[in-house]
C-alpha cells in the first residue's frame, strides 16, 4: 500500500451580511487529489479535543497492571478480577 499524502491547513472564509464582515475560520484536511476529507471550524475542533483531554485524563500512567483499590497497613486488599497486583507495601 502506498502512503498518502495529507494537506492539513486553517481556512478563512469572510462573509459580508447586513454590510459587516464576518469570519469564519476552517479546519481543513485535504488529500493528494485536493479532495476535501474534513472541515470543521476551528471553535468546534477546540471544542472537541478539551473534551477528549478531560476524557483521557482519568488513566493510569500504565495500563497494563489495574491501581488496587485500597491499602491497609498489611498491603494493598486484593480486588477478585485483578490478574495483576501491585507488590505488598513494606513499611521497616
Amino acid at each position: 500500500m502506498r502512503g498518502v499524502n495529507l494537506h492539513a491547513y486553517i481556512k478563512r472564509d469572510i462573509k459580508k451580511v447586513n454590510g459587516s464582515r464576518k469570519v469564519y475560520r476552517y479546519f481543513v484536511i485535504r488529500n493528494e487529489k485536493k479532495e476535501t476529507i474534513l472541515r470543521i471550524p476551528v471553535e468546534d475542533l477546540i471544542k472537541l479535543l478539551f473534551m477528549l483531554r478531560e476524557w483521557c485524563g482519568g488513566w493510569g500512567l500504565n495500563p497494563r497492571r489495574p491501581t488496587p483499590s485500597g491499602f491497609s497497613l498489611r498491603g494493598p486488599e486484593p480486588d477478585p478480577f485483578d490478574q495483576a497486583r501491585a507488590p505488598p507495601l513494606l513499611f521497616v
